[in-house]
């Protein structure tokens, strides 16, 4: 979140643009309130909030029906967060409170030192959160995780809270572009704003709350056809397995219908509960991607909640799905419905906070853009992890490059494939998924910024993080998918070590781009690669490396009397090393491990400098790091669309029930060998064919 508080803004006007109504103020009720009883020296928290909340209900602020629950009472959520106070809009009958009803959550620190933001705000070139008190940076880890919390169990297009600390005050608005804070102002000598505050609130519509009014409380009944229809799933035999399935009926989550309305008007109501994967920030894209019941077909399928950068070079998912039907490109999703969820009939819903940091008057803050809330629902996918067999993998790539090519020669560029984009339909058919950032590369303008999953980007991209991206990164980004996913599931005398070439990153102290690559472009050099024991997989990944390494040094320069014929179209090449690995008949029909090979972040092959974190699943979350130190916010792929970790969260776990078995499988002292790899150092880029200026943009 540094960066991204948005502030300070005065109270009264933060009051007049988030909170205005129409009913005139009640003056002298809003006069009497008072906090005297607030003690001077307060020892716990209760001592302040009780007095708070006291005479907001003595003097009826709020309309009958809101009720204050003084938190932690009986936790029963899972989350083990407690906000000290909590307003609901009905009282809980069970006399403990959840996440899921809250309208709000009232944060209390005892001491006025605890503020987590600036005092000061003359000076525009510092952020708001520029307090690095131990005391400061609790109370904003505190927000972030409340806001996050609440935000995971409701549908939200914004929402408030109050964070009191001892006499100061302040109102926050979240949404996905960032949080709006105001000013602090003294409890005790200024009450009466508190408690407009809170009358202001009580008078708005549930939609002027914040509320997703396209998401609605489901029924007893909805909930149980979905738990059956779930149960159903589950108990079929022969289907792949989707991680976090058996999660989607978490009694701990609230049950939902969810209205999703397509690009032509159509709408139809989806049954969800807890989403398979969440969000791990409150603002940015947050994807929740859900098991949803279609309650007219009472069919399950898979639906991703998101919010889309808005930009003058970005098309919306939806939009993207259609130029691909219409272009017959192959192994693209089954999408059902997809577009932006409608506000009112002329609007949809985007972010406001963004609007904000064009004030003159307020402290820095990051690189703010507007996002707006967009759902695709689609045929359920499976993990690439779920391969029977090692041909089942490669020829998933393989079609995987036939999509990116098909893409490019309509215009379009992917820009994230990556081992959870790349999926299959339950007979093993491939299936490119996730075209969310995706660019046509046609056009006059072109992304600033790289972008995809750090693990699987191409090495001259996370050399050069302002490089525009082309159709030769995405294929790279095939192979990387490939060897990750084959030295995870297939035999090979390779360790854990192996997976460190992926995760690389430099040493940044300066706090600039993440940078990395050098690990994957020294593999390309290596003479003591690892071998696989499946012969056409090992032919398959050793042609692959012998041409990325060729190609590499033509990248770079070196010398050659002529540039060979398949540089031009780099497609073909890496498709004509696919064809003739699967033109083999020495296959093995089922040699997936029973125990597969995972990344141990713990060891490293090449040690960091001891201030440098172990590496991350993607950049973004790398990136993250950087931005402590720095205070410029970038998201995994640099592209600042994200600012959680699970955009296109993990669908990795592998269910070995659901593989087959076979007496042939290597020994595990074949599979894990213990040799150690040849130690590898990091070469100067001069040296690794990537010299090239960082501007190149050839294909």
């Amino acid at each position: 979140m540094e960066g991204y508080w948005v502030g300070p803004e005065d109270p009264c006007n933060f009051l007049n643009t988030f909170l205005k109504t129409n009913q005139r103020l009640p003056q002298t009720r809003l006069s009497k309130v008072d906090f005297s009883r607030i003690p001077q020296a307060p020892v716990v928290e209760r001592d302040i909030y009780e007095p708070i909340t006291d005479a907001l209900l003595k003097h009826e602020i709020l309309p009958k029906g809101f009720v204050f629950s003084h938190t932690p009472a009986i936790e029963q959520d899972g989350t083990q967060l407690s906000p000290c106070v909590s307003l609901s809009l009905n009282d809980l009958e069970s006399g403990s409170w959840r996440w899921d009803p809250m309208e709000m959550w009232v944060d209390v620190r005892l001491q006025d030192s605890m503020d987590g933001f600036r005092t000061d705000c003359m000076d525009s070139t510092l952020y708001l959160d520029d307090v690095s008190t131990p005391e400061a940076k609790e109370t904003r880890r505190r927000l972030v995780a409340f806001a996050l919390a609440q935000l995971e169990r409701q549908h939200r297009t914004f929402m408030f809270s109050v964070v009191v600390c001892g006499d100061r005050a302040r109102f926050i608005r979240w949404d996905r572009a960032g949080a709006t804070v105001t000013k602090f102002f003294n409890i005790r000598t200024h009450p009466r704003l508190l408690a407009e505050f809170f009358w202001r609130y009580g008078r708005l519509s549930r939609t002027e709350r914040g509320f997703d009014h396209t998401v609605e409380n489901a029924t007893a009944g909805d909930k149980q056809r979905l738990a059956s229809a779930i149960s159903a799933y589950l108990a079929k035999p022969d289907t792949r397995a989707v991680p976090n399935m058996n999660r989607t009926t978490d009694p701990a989550f609230p049950c939902y219908t969810m209205s999703v309305t397509s690009t032509n008007g159509e709408s139809r109501q989806f049954i969800i509960q807890r989403p398979i994967t969440s969000p791990s920030s409150p603002i940015g894209r947050a994807t929740r991607a859900y098991i949803a019941l279609d309650s007219a077909a009472d069919e399950l399928v898979f639906l991703k909640d998101y919010w889309r950068p808005v930009e003058s070079n970005r098309h919306s998912e939806a939009d993207v799905y259609a130029a691909l039907v219409d272009a017959h490109v192959p192994h693209t999703p089954h999408v059902r419905m997809a577009g932006d969820v409608p506000q009112d009939s002329s609007k949809s819903h985007i972010t406001l906070t963004q609007t904000l940091r064009q004030q003159g008057d307020l402290s820095r803050c990051g690189s703010l853009k507007a996002y707006r809330h967009h759902r695709v629902v689609q045929d359920i996918a499976f993990s690439l992890s779920t391969v029977r067999n090692s041909r089942e993998l490669v020829a998933a790539l393989r079609d995987v490059i036939e999509t990116i090519a098909a893409a490019h020669k309509a215009g379009w560029l992917h820009r994230d494939v990556s081992s959870d984009n790349v999926m299959l339909d339950n007979d093993g058919n491939v299936i490119l998924n996730d075209w969310d950032h995706a660019l046509l590369h046609t056009s006059n303008t072109s992304s600033s910024h790289r972008t995809g999953t750090w693990l699987f980007m191409s090495a001259v991209l996370t050399f050069f993080p302002k490089r525009a991206q082309n159709l030769s990164d995405d294929l790279e980004s095939c192979y990387w998918v490939l060897l990750y996913n084959a030295f995870q599931l297939f035999a090979s005398d390779a360790d854990h070590h192996i997976f460190d070439m992926f995760n690389f990153q430099d040493d940044n102290p300066t706090g600039s781009d993440v940078t990395g690559g050098s690990l994957k472009v020294s593999y390309m050099h290596r003479s003591d690669a690892p071998t696989f024991v499946c012969a056409p997989l090992q032919q398959l990944t050793e042609a692959l490396r012998l041409h990325f390494k060729l190609y590499y040094a033509l990248r770079g320069g070196e010398d050659f009397l002529e540039l060979p014929a398949w540089y031009h179209n780099p497609t073909a090449a890496v498709l004509r090393c696919f064809d003739d690995a699967l033109a083999r008949t020495d296959w093995p029909p089922s040699d997936v491990l029973v125990a597969p090979l995972t990344p141990n972040a713990r060891e490293q092959s090449v040690p960091l400098p001891p201030d440098v974190d172990p590496p991350h699943r993607s950049l973004k979350a790398a990136s993250q790091i950087v931005a402590s130190s720095s205070r410029e916010r970038k998201r995994r792929s640099q592209d600042e669309d994200d600012e959680d970790s699970t955009s296109h969260p993990a669908r990795r776990q592998c269910d070995s029930s659901k593989r087959s078995k076979t007496s042939s499988s290597p020994s595990e002292a074949t599979r894990r060998s213990t040799k150690k790899p040849s130690t590898t150092r990091k070469v100067p880029n001069e040296s690794l064919g990537l010299s090239l200026d960082d501007s190149d943009s050839r294909v």
